[in-house]
């Protein structure tokens, strides 16, 4: 577990007429916390400590459904209140929210690029059976390069057989 985020005294009301719609979110208190065994703050997100705190996050919206139309929303009111907060992050605390980002952009990346080169003509030439995915190959990195490398040399002359 690297991060958790904890929301409590929450608070939805939803109306719904004819003429308007009221939708009303209120969050009590907000709190990120960080769960490094090395972490000198803990806390990353909270609210600033006041003698009367109030909720920590409230959105009001009232729709007018009479002048709105399918393609646009009309409101009569919005209002966003949120209170002062304190926000402390370590660097090591960056790096490591960075690298699960990085880890879940590449799968995600990764995953994508399979389904492309599966679905491609020449993948039944270079493709193997047993895998599943790019992440599967041990070297995704070079096949990524021999790739564009193809795509560069054939661009003058064919239609890219990747995208």
């Amino acid at each position: 577990e690297l991060l958790s985020l904890t929301m409590t005294d929450s608070d939805l009301r939803y109306s719904h007429t004819q003429s308007t719609t009221h939708v009303a979110l209120s969050v009590g208190r907000i709190q990120a916390d960080q769960h490094a065994e090395n972490a000198l703050e803990p806390v990353i997100l909270s609210p600033r400590p006041v003698a009367n705190p109030k909720p920590t996050f409230m959105l009001l919206a009232i729709k007018n459904n009479i002048r709105s139309k399918s393609n646009l929303d009309t409101f009569k009111h919005i209002a966003i209140s949120l209170e002062e907060m304190d926000l402390r992050i370590e660097e090591a605390c960056m790096f490591d929210v960075w690298a699960l980002f990085y880890h879940i952009l590449r799968r995600h990346n990764a995953t994508k690029e399979s389904v492309i080169f599966a679905s491609s003509s020449a993948s039944r030439i270079i493709s193997r059976p047993h895998c599943k995915s790019f992440a599967d190959y041990p070297q995704t990195s070079l096949l990524n390069e021999i790739i564009e490398m193809m795509n560069h040399l054939y661009s003058s002359s064919l239609p890219r057989l990747f995208v």
